[in-house]
């Protein structure tokens, strides 16, 4: 598309008449164009002429600036067939590339952070289950263990001492016995409510999206608007700046001088006025 545009442009600028200085010969600016310095004319061969100071001589430049204004403003009907067909359809898609992205990545990010989640609470259960599965077994042992009948039979050799201090001391250690088995027992008996006994403590979930999920940010592209006019910046960045002021050709055309050059041929001095070619360009 920028092609064809150039194309256009190079086209209408090329068959543009000009008048070369000082003869006013016309000649079409793509006969001209590409010349620098100092050239023989290639109209009547009379004279030189500086390419540079022809191109910028009143009439001339006035009507350089006038094809470049109406190719401008033919570019602009073609920015806006070229740019923006379809453009809801092309804005939306644009914006669901990126949308798609992050729906992906949440995807993503949910999924890693579930099992996560997941392998560290289900580590936390197995140690519980293992502990669990040790109270059990200690319990289930404590119980099966016939351990009265031992004490019993502790307590009537106890009873049948006949010597005093051996009785004292097998007493004093029967009662040590009974009371660590107490004791046993009563532990054993506390792990029951074990599990209740556990808290989870945690604190707030501190998770840093923006590392984490990820941040937008524009790839390499400047949001800045380029052209300050009241339609772009009320439209995009709801505020109105003033358009930029116009270029301006000043060209000074007096009786003696109307087209703005500097000097004359004398033999043109004499005439009436303009030629007919100097008068279409400025009626355009």
């Amino acid at each position: 598309m920028y092609i064809l545009r150039k194309s256009i442009r190079i086209l209408n600028m090329d068959e543009l008449n000009l008048l070369l200085t000082p003869c006013l010969m016309p000649i079409k600016y793509k006969d001209i164009k590409n010349c620098t310095g100092n050239i023989k004319c290639m109209i009547c061969g009379t004279h030189q002429i500086n390419v540079e100071e022809c191109l910028n001589t009143g009439v001339n430049k006035l009507a350089i600036s006038q094809q470049k204004i109406e190719d401008d403003l033919a570019k602009i009907g073609q920015l806006k067939t070229d740019y923006f067909k379809d453009y809801e359809a092309k804005v939306n898609e644009s914006f669901n590339i990126i949308k798609n992205k992050i729906d992906l990545r949440r995807e993503i990010l949910k999924k890693e952070i579930s099992t996560k989640i997941d392998e560290y609470s289900l580590e936390m259960v197995r140690a519980l289950e293992m502990e669990e599965k040790k109270i059990l077994v200690s319990i289930k042992k404590m119980l099966e263990m016939n351990d009265l009948v031992d004490f019993k039979t502790k307590k009537e050799v106890v009873t049948n001492e006949q010597n005093v201090v051996q009785k004292i001391n097998l007493t004093v250690n029967l009662e040590t016995e009974l009371k660590d088995k107490i004791k046993n027992i009563e532990w054993l008996a506390n792990l029951i409510n074990r599990g209740k006994q556990y808290v989870l403590h945690f604190t707030k979930l501190d998770l840093n999206l923006k590392k984490a999920l990820g941040e937008l940010k524009l790839n390499g592209l400047n949001d800045k608007v380029p052209v300050k006019n009241k339609e772009t910046v009320q439209i995009y960045k709801n505020q109105v700046t003033d358009f930029p002021k116009p270029i301006t050709t000043t060209v000074t055309m007096t009786p003696n001088n109307p087209t703005g050059f500097s000097s004359y041929p004398p033999a043109l001095k004499a005439q009436e006025g303009p030629s007919s070619l100097f008068k279409s360009i400025i009626k355009k």
